[in-house]
């Protein structure tokens, strides 16, 4: 779980964009994808090590948004 979950944060580009664009598989691809194609390519992966996955969505407050908009760009926390 922790290698799935590390693979993902460490080795794929995040791009704020809203919304599915590229699906679970399609993430693997070099290109910078939205948190939703993050979250569908974490629980394919999860799931492949049959740990049940449910998906849920919703809405961040103005600050929190911001916030988290500032971060988008930041360098990785750990080695890729």
């Amino acid at each position: 779980v922790e290698a799935a979950f590390a693979y993902v944060r460490d080795r794929v580009r995040y791009e704020p964009y809203p919304g599915i664009l590229r699906g679970s598989w399609g993430t693997f691809l070099p290109h910078p994808v939205p948190a939703a194609d993050r979250s569908l390519l974490l629980g394919t992966l999860l799931g492949g090590k049959g740990v049940p996955v449910r998906y849920a969505a919703g809405t961040l407050d103005e600050t929190a948004s911001s916030r988290l908009f500032d971060r988008t760009f930041d360098a990785p926390t750990h080695a890729v």
